[in-house]
């Protein structure tokens, strides 16, 4: 093998290397993540002052308004105060953003192949989590499994998993839709999955992602036309709560009127009244533990329910972000995410542009009763799921042009 053919061979398979590696480490080790994070930085830079790559990918409306979050965040900390150290946070937002769009944008990787890439970490995820329950492990290859509540090597709790493989049944209905019969034969493999990665998602007890992956999905079908599947959801459904007993933490009185939902209604009676204090920058970020504690044993009387949330968070996505950077912060991260309105002009242009979007509605619903802002687990994943929508879209439009 001569040398040009070797250097031909290593940058035809690097890409899939270094996508591999980023997968395991965002599934598994997202402890490690700077060891991807730094090389791909060094190569974008590379590749901008070899002119080939244009300085303006690394500007459009998603990065602009992650980089005017970045501002507003560093401007409400210097107002108040606040270390400023936790800024970096969110410029490695871009990371996994820029990472998938420049995959999809300029590489040859298909978005069959990165979605199946995901999907097969997913279920090894899933599959490692169900063995270690099944079997009792407490260690696998010698990694903690379930020590401290932990949910295979990478996650604080297990319920913290859930919002990964509620991701990653989203993006198994691509290769269910993207042809006109469901039930292909290639499709099985697919559907294996999907059972293995529910599975895991019913083993975290992750009530959030349960509901809204569900809701997700039924809207999913309405809007394709998949009535009869509708149908069968819900028969299902009935059966299974008819036949299989509820266990108690699921249960109305359990889920609403325990002492952590009423922590939850008081985190966001207290964000809006920290937002009331200071509407323009916020108390600065992150600050919502400290500044809720105080609000809290100010106003204490004042509260419905005589009970502390104890979270540090205001469990709900906007109303952290209007606490701790007001409203110039909350318009920055809703820009990101409307940012992708038009999907669903994208139903039949091009599937996979559509599965992506309806993830990114998935995670926007999720995140009102959640905040991901200060999770980088959570914000890694989402960022990357905004990337590959952005460089899928505009790898579409570029096909129509050269067409």
């Amino acid at each position: 093998m001569s040398y040009s053919d070797l250097k031909q061979y290593i940058r035809k398979y690097f890409l899939d290397a270094y996508v591999l590696v980023f997968f395991y480490i965002l599934f598994f080790d997202h402890k490690h993540i700077d060891i991807v994070r730094a090389p791909f930085f060094i190569f974008l830079l590379w590749c901008i002052f070899k002119k080939h790559l244009h300085w303006r990918f690394l500007f459009d409306i998603i990065t602009t308004s992650i980089w005017a979050f970045a501002v507003f965040a560093f401007s409400s900390n210097l107002v108040n105060g606040i270390d400023q150290k936790e800024i970096v946070r969110i410029l490695n937002w871009l990371y996994p953003y820029l990472l998938a769009k420049y995959i999809l944008m300029y590489s040859d990787f298909s978005k069959e192949r990165m979605l199946s890439y995901f999907l097969s970490f997913a279920s090894c995820f899933s599959l490692a989590g169900i063995f270690g329950f099944l079997f009792q492990w407490d260690t696998l290859l010698g990694i903690a499994l379930f020590e401290g509540n932990r949910f295979v090597f990478t996650f604080s709790g297990i319920n913290r998993a859930g919002f990964y493989l509620a991701t990653a049944i989203i993006f198994n209905l691509y290769f269910f839709f993207k042809d006109r019969f469901v039930l292909q034969k290639g499709n099985l493999i697919y559907a294996v999955s999907l059972i293995i990665i529910a599975c895991g998602l019913v083993l975290t007890h992750e009530r959030k992602s349960l509901l809204m992956v569900g809701a997700v999905l039924l809207i999913f079908l309405f809007v394709c036309k998949r009535y009869w599947y509708i149908a069968a959801i819900f028969i299902a459904s009935a059966c299974i709560v008819s036949l299989a007993p509820i266990p108690d933490r699921y249960q109305p009185r359990e889920m609403f009127l325990n002492d952590g939902m009423q922590g939850r209604y008081n985190a966001w009676e207290a964000a809006i009244g920290l937002f009331k204090e200071k509407p323009l920058l916020g108390h600065g970020y992150p600050s919502f533990e400290n500044a809720y504690s105080n609000y809290y044993k100010k106003n204490e009387e004042t509260f419905k329910f005589k009970v502390f949330n104890r979270y540090g968070i205001a469990h709900n996505l906007n109303l952290n972000v209007m606490a701790e950077t007001g409203i110039l912060g909350l318009i920055a991260m809703n820009v990101i995410f409307f940012s992708i309105w038009e999907f669903t002009a994208f139903r039949k242009k091009d599937k996979f542009v559509f599965v992506v979007g309806t993830a990114i509605v998935f995670i926007y619903i999720t995140m009102q009763f959640g905040n991901f802002v200060h999770a980088p687990i959570r914000t890694d994943l989402a960022f990357f799921i905004f990337g590959l929508f952005m460089g899928s879209r505009q790898r579409t439009y570029k096909g129509k042009e050269q067409q």
